[in-house]
């Protein structure tokens, strides 16, 4: 039975006027997630699962599966003879690179479309997005804030709603990106454009695509991690760490994107010091190059 608003309500994301409804689940029925996608993340979830699954799972789309061989033949990898087949790729990959890859090509063509006039520069936006995730992982594996895997995950999918919202309300976002390209919080832009924004519309689609709950409250809360439900504090906290990290670091998901310095206690929540946060920024090029080159976006 498809969520409805009410029933997403009860997964602790951020309140929504109930008179958008309709169009949210409208939209959402037009921008679900990729099959392969969510069979990838079901099968993640089984500590059991093996390479062998995977491939089966990954088979099922031959361009993908094309996809990672190229991505295990690339400079990365700097191999000497050419991988020719799946099987030989995710042996060279590993399961969690596998994963990952996996995933994040899938996602990517989404985000590998024509961008409209005046609207998201989809690419710059998925740059964003993996970069986002890059740092959500390191962070997560410096402070055990959070499983790392489930950081990547929704910092690769935090800002769905951004695309989602360019896609299905092109009338009005080239307002909303040139207004907050001169540096106003989007999140106000947004609300007083559309009545609702980007956060709340990936979160509802993320929830009615039956991912665990943690992952649609954190991307609901991202820009009001403090916000966030006690369950999920932690993990919202990295990825608004990461996103302000990145967007700061050069990887905006808009030209003109700024974002205000995530509070202290965002950092202090999940354990983020000077110390922590200097190891973190040190590590983002080699990081941000081979998460680029590994993805696709490079």
């Amino acid at each position: 039975m498809p969520a409805t608003l009410e029933t997403v309500e009860a997964s602790s994301l951020r309140a929504l006027d109930p008179q958008f409804e309709a169009l949210f689940e409208r939209t959402a029925s037009l921008a679900s997630l990729p099959t392969v996608a969510l069979q990838i993340i079901e099968l993640a979830k089984d500590e059991n699962g093996s390479i062998e699954e995977m491939c089966r799972v990954i088979e099922q789309d031959p361009a993908l599966s094309l996809r990672i061989v190229k991505t295990v033949n690339s400079s990365f990898y700097a191999l000497r003879t050419e991988v020719a087949d799946l099987p030989t790729a995710a042996a060279m990959l590993g399961l969690r690179r596998l994963r990952d890859a996996a995933f994040s090509v899938s996602m990517g063509r989404h985000f590998n479309r024509p961008t409209p006039v005046g609207g998201l520069d989809r690419r710059r936006l998925w740059t964003h997005s993996v970069s986002v995730a890059a740092a959500a992982r390191l962070i997560a594996n410096i402070t055990q804030a959070c499983p790392p895997d489930e950081a990547y995950l929704v910092a690769l999918l935090h800002d769905l709603g951004l695309l989602v919202a360019d896609e299905h309300f092109s009338q009005k976002m080239p307002r909303v990106i040139a207004e907050a390209s001169t540096g106003r919080d989007i999140i106000t832009v947004e609300q007083g454009t559309l009545g609702f924004d980007h956060a709340q519309l990936g979160a509802y689609i993320i929830a009615r695509s039956k991912l665990p709950e943690r992952v649609s409250t954190a991307v609901s809360y991202h820009h009001h991690p403090l916000d966030s439900p006690e369950d999920a504090l932690k993990l919202t906290c990295v990825i608004a760490a990461s996103n302000y990290i990145a967007t700061r670091y050069g990887n905006a998901s808009f030209a003109g994107r700024r974002l205000h310095a995530a509070s202290p206690e965002v950092f202090a929540t999940i354990g983020l010091g000077k110390e922590e946060l200097t190891e973190a920024w040190e590590r983002l090029p080699g990081l941000f190059d081979s998460a680029a080159e590994l993805m696709g976006v490079s």
